[in-house]
């Protein structure tokens, strides 16, 4: 098996996110617009609610048999490891050109989760590490507004997004993300990101055609090989991200996410990391005033790096669930929260998609929320 040092495309609090899922039918996105369309003409009149949450469960034999083709036995049988830790059942499976792990982690806040490789050629591995660089420096704490700006497509020539997602829904469904409970965006890997789009300034390639995957190379073997094979538009792909909706709202985070790499050279999902969705436990009347549209963007503005703050543009206003570490150990609680995503112009230190910004406010104290 070939295997390389790279950069994480995203570095969960607990190792792996997917609180997200999928979104076909017009029912959810109908839903969707109209608790944006509500919230952003004022904060004070509208009621909200405080909610409670809880892991969903995982089948894992269905799970593993769509990732793999094999079932637990099956796998187990064929040198996967299942061991439990402190409570927490992991499993491992790697062999041959699959990858696949999953976690419980019932015992830390966020999952349980998988991280799932297709290995051909090094096809995941070489993805991840494009990811590495065209996307998860402008993550951030949010997935969205700078993001979309570095990747604006949703399609790319011989696959659109209604296709890849055909594929990526199939995974979600599994996973426990129906039309009614989640949100999914597509972006584009097309081959300007794939070889002008770094942030980093590192470079990526692209997969490595005729390797021998049952040969073990060193890191520098790879480089030596890798650098034989830039990026080219037989590979482009695409890069769906699920968010999960909680109550009519999205839950939005970095950490609870769910991103796979749909690739139509293979004909197939060659890459996942996510984290199975929260469920809906408990909701409460919201006793305390929200704050407003206009005061959560005059908190973003004081917190942002400019000087002049005439030179911040605001591009949109909505209201969101979103993580906070410590509700969540406390009692299960997520925080109601403005996002605010703003531009900052005419700066010569925030250029291109980096000047594009996210900022998640929390509608009862005004104060910058972080996990």
């Amino acid at each position: 098996m070939v295997k390389t040092v790279l950069k994480k495309v995203f570095i969960p609090v607990c190792c792996i996110s997917l609180m997200v899922s999928f979104l076909s039918g017009c029912q959810m996105k109908k839903q969707v617009k109209t608790s944006k369309e509500d919230v952003t003409d004022g904060g004070s009149n509208i009621q909200y609610e405080n909610v409670i949450i809880g892991h969903s469960k995982c089948d894992i034999e269905k799970v593993i048999k769509k990732c793999t083709g094999y079932t637990l036995e099956e796998a187990l049988k064929n040198g996967a490891k299942k061991e439990k830790i402190n409570g927490v059942i992991n499993i491992l499976y790697e062999k041959d050109i699959q990858y696949f792990s999953y976690s419980e982690r019932y015992n830390d806040v966020l999952g349980p989760g998988i991280i799932y490789k297709y290995q051909y050629e090094m096809a995941s591995e070489q993805y991840e590490e494009l990811l590495s660089v065209v996307a998860s420096p402008l993550v951030n704490n949010l997935f969205g507004t700078a993001l979309r700006k570095n990747l604006p497509g949703e399609s790319i020539d011989g696959c659109t997004k209604e296709e890849a997602l055909k594929y990526c829904n199939q995974y979600a469904k599994l996973f426990g993300y129906n039309p009614d409970n989640s949100l999914a965006e597509v972006y584009a890997l097309d081959i300007d990101s794939m070889s002008k789009g770094s942030v980093t300034g590192s470079q990526s390639y692209g997969p490595l055609k005729g390797i021998n995957n049952n040969k073990t190379l060193s890191f520098f073997e790879v480089r030596d090989i890798e650098e034989k094979y830039p990026w080219t538009k037989e590979y482009e792909a695409l890069y769906v991200v699920y968010k999960p909706c909680i109550n009519g709202l999205v839950l939005d985070s970095r950490f609870c996410s769910a991103q796979m790499v749909y690739a139509p050279a293979y004909g197939r999902v060659v890459y996942i990391e996510a984290e199975f969705p929260f469920v809906l436990k408990e909701k409460r009347p919201l006793e305390e005033k929200t704050i407003t549209k206009e005061e959560a963007v005059a908190e973003a503005k004081l917190l942002s790096n400019t000087a002049n703050k005439d030179n911040i543009k605001i591009e949109d206003v909505t209201m969101v669930y979103s993580l906070n570490i410590k509700h969540l150990y406390e009692d299960n609680e997520l925080d109601l929260c403005w996002r605010v995503d703003y531009k900052i112009e005419n700066s010569a230190a925030h250029k291109g998609a980096e000047a594009y910004k996210s900022v998640l406010i929390n509608a009862i104290t005004g104060e910058e929320c972080s996990i």
